[in-house]
């Protein structure tokens, strides 16, 4: 049940997090969802012994999974040139299953090294999300806005400098016919 709580919130906050992103950007948006799927993993390893607070917790971290599994592809296609925009793109769904594939051998470990009885069996999985999550967050405090955001906010001088950025700091014929 922990599990689709999860699922599901992800697949509401999916069509929710558009308004958001139109306004503020997707770097921003990514910089929200990390946040707040970070709030929900922290709040999941607190021991408070409340099923009705880890319900709670799991709801708030599959908002944060709902809006990064959208903005993150979009983010991704609108700095990537054209050349591997594709490739990029796939890589998301990709890392996703690569991270499961690892969650799976993590509780694996755990519940044959750590007793039954101690409540780290639990804490240590679901803590290790914050990995992820945090560097996702803190990735995007030093990374540029979208160039196509930029640009569709007639922000044209700040989409140019984002593109020179993204694609090696000098500005070609290539990137300015991009």
């Amino acid at each position: 049940m922990s599990t689709s709580t999860d699922d599901h919130k992800a697949f509401f906050a999916c069509f929710f997090v558009w308004p958001f992103t139109a306004k503020y950007g997707r770097r921003w948006s990514i910089a929200l969802a990390s946040f707040i799927f970070c709030i929900g993993a922290i709040i999941q390893v607190i021991p408070t012994h409340s099923v009705a607070a880890f319900y709670v917790a799991r709801v708030i971290s599959g908002i944060g999974v709902g809006m990064a599994t959208v903005i993150v592809p979009m983010y991704t296609s609108e700095m990537a040139p054209k050349s591997i925009r594709g490739k990029l793109g796939s890589f998301f769904q990709g890392f996703f299953v690569l991270g499961v594939f690892f969650s799976y051998w993590i509780d694996y470990a755990v519940e044959k090294h750590i007793p039954e009885t101690s409540d780290s069996q639990w804490q240590i999985p679901i803590g290790l999300q914050l990995v992820p999550g945090g560097v996702l967050g803190l990735g995007m405090l030093f990374l540029k806005e979208s160039v196509r955001w930029l640009a569709k906010k007639g922000r044209h001088d700040e989409a140019m400098r984002s593109l020179v950025w993204i694609r090696g700091g000098e500005e070609t014929e290539e990137v300015r016919a991009e």
